[in-house]
């Protein structure tokens, strides 16, 4: 359970790759791990930049391509939308990560080694699908998974 001072954040643990292109500065002290955590890695395909966001409790993914510098950098904007649209492509309460909308998004270091191996394992098999990276442009689609859904977990 999140401690008083991040009771209405997201919490969102980025890998140093992420981090050094956002350019924003990490809480500190760094926020102890939780389940509610959600982690970001910044992916390369075709010169492009992909962001792979996970939930640490339940391992859903969502694979955005073409990410923009700018537009990593509005962090709250971005991860907010990315979490509602995926909720709602999959028909999901748009509550089931707490109300989005009054929450703030607080940038962390990546604490769980075993949620980076879940991620490290879904973009490699993202990466081995027929759809990874050009009939993605062709199609509209703004995620690797069917029909543009969150990945699933494995």
């Amino acid at each position: 359970m999140r401690s008083a001072p991040y009771d209405h954040l997201v919490i969102l643990r980025c890998t140093r790759k992420l981090l050094a292109v956002i350019g924003s500065p990490v809480a500190e002290p760094a926020p102890a791990p939780d389940p509610e955590d959600w982690y970001a890695n910044l992916l390369w395909s075709d010169r492009r930049k992909c962001l792979l966001l996970t939930h640490s409790a339940t391992l859903f993914t969502i694979f955005e391509t073409d990410v923009t510098a700018s537009g990593l950098r509005a962090t709250r904007q971005l991860i907010t939308g990315l979490i509602g649209r995926e909720l709602r492509r999959e028909g999901l309460s748009a509550g089931t990560f707490g109300d989005l909308d009054q929450q703030e998004v607080l940038l962390a270091k990546t604490a769980d080694r075993s949620v980076l191996g879940c991620m490290n394992d879904m973009a490699f098999t993202a990466s081995r699908a027929p759809t990874w990276p050009s009939s993605i442009n062709r199609c509209g689609a703004t995620s690797t998974a069917p029909a543009g859904t969150a990945l699933p977990s494995s």
